[in-house]
């Protein structure tokens, strides 16, 4: 009898070990992928605070605000593109289209830039560099900024 009480708590032993060793490797799987989404969320972040959101340069709502955007060609821009554009925080602007300046309001999604003024809307791809914009419609005309003040 002794001998099979031995066995026993022999193979009980070896049990226990072999379901520490089980819960061992599932915490340490359960440890790695929370480490891999914490890098993933904070390269995420690094992304979405260097720029994120408007064409291959800085983009998004900050990048456009402050100071006013003059086309190029001595403010002259073509039929369907501002000749001059300010952005506010508040998603406001003022988009003087044809040499008539007017508030409208303004949204972005993803490297979309809509303005909408009175009763007609305005849809570009955008790009911000520094100090110049570039908007492009979906005929693929292109307007080039250089902010000012």
């Amino acid at each position: 009898m002794a001998d099979y009480t031995t066995e026993i708590q022999g193979n009980k032993n070896k049990v226990d070990n072999s379901q520490k060793t089980i819960n061992k490797k599932k915490t340490s799987k359960i440890s790695l992928a929370i480490a891999g989404a914490v890098v993933v969320v904070a390269i995420v972040a690094v992304a979405a605070l260097l720029g994120g959101g408007g064409g291959s340069g800085s983009g998004g709502q900050s990048a456009l605000i402050g100071g006013v955007w003059l086309a190029e060609n001595d403010g002259r821009a073509p039929r369907g593109f501002p000749d001059s554009i300010e952005f506010f925080s508040d998603g406001t602007c003022i988009f003087d289209l044809y040499s008539d300046a007017g508030n409208a309001s303004f949204s972005i999604d993803g490297k979309r830039l809509k303005v909408a003024i009175l009763w007609e809307a305005f849809t570009y791809d955008f790009d911000v560099k520094g100090n110049s914009l570039t908007l492009r419609d979906d005929s693929g005309d292109t307007v080039v900024y250089e902010r000012t003040r």
